[in-house]
């Protein structure tokens, strides 16, 4: 197998290896029980060879299902939402060191908007910047225009392939979540807007 080779020569050459893959949940079947079979050789045979995936939160149960003894394999490690202080360090410290600032509305103004998540935090923050008329600081008024733009990157994009991907009972859901405004769905409440019983509803819901 090719992580225990890759693993062996790493060894006799005193370092290690490691293997990022993102978006991991998109694997096939196969591949997915690929990457667990690696690991678990790697693991059995004590060579120094790593893989570490980011994914969606149905990662765990895809692998798992992939092969059943992946949970053992891995160390599942949730990455949340972005803190405040931590997104306006993102936009801010950048802009000082070429010496660019930002209004206090405006870095407010796009860490709401991104609402902790560090795409779009990357999506806005960047539009604002393009926007943004010189070098003095960055203004809410260029902050409001830039997640205008923001939003239009990614309706066409990032919202729109995911919308394209899904099943028409999956599109009923996501219809059906969009009249919360963005705050957390009640399944009770999904199922009373599309006609079903909460069981029937989850069921068909997106994963």
């Amino acid at each position: 197998m090719v992580a225990q080779d890759v693993g062996r020569a790493a060894q006799e050459l005193g370092t290690g290896v490691a293997v990022f893959i993102d978006e991991l949940q998109g694997l096939d079947t196969g591949s997915m029980a690929a990457v667990s079979a690696a690991a678990h050789a790697a693991g059995q045979r004590g060579v120094p060879f790593l893989i570490v995936g980011a994914g969606l939160p149905n990662l765990p149960g895809k692998l798992a299902e992939a092969k059943s003894y992946s949970e053992r394999l891995f160390d599942y490690r949730l990455l949340d939402k972005l803190a405040a202080s931590t997104a306006t360090e993102a936009l801010v410290s950048p802009a000082d060191e070429i010496g660019v600032s930002w209004q206090a509305g405006a870095v407010r103004r796009v860490i709401d908007a991104a609402g902790g998540y560090p795409y779009f935090l990357q999506e806005f923050g960047a539009a604002t910047w393009d926007l943004a008329a010189g070098p003095d600081a960055i203004t809410e008024a260029e902050a409001r225009g830039g997640i205008k733009i923001g939003l239009v990157v990614l309706d066409g994009g990032f919202f729109r392939s995911r919308w394209d991907r899904a099943t028409p009972t999956e599109r009923l859901y996501l219809a059906a979540m969009a009249a919360d405004g963005g705050e957390p769905s009640r399944t009770p409440d999904i199922a009373v807007r599309m006609e079903r019983s909460p069981a029937t509803s989850v069921r068909s819901g997106p994963a």
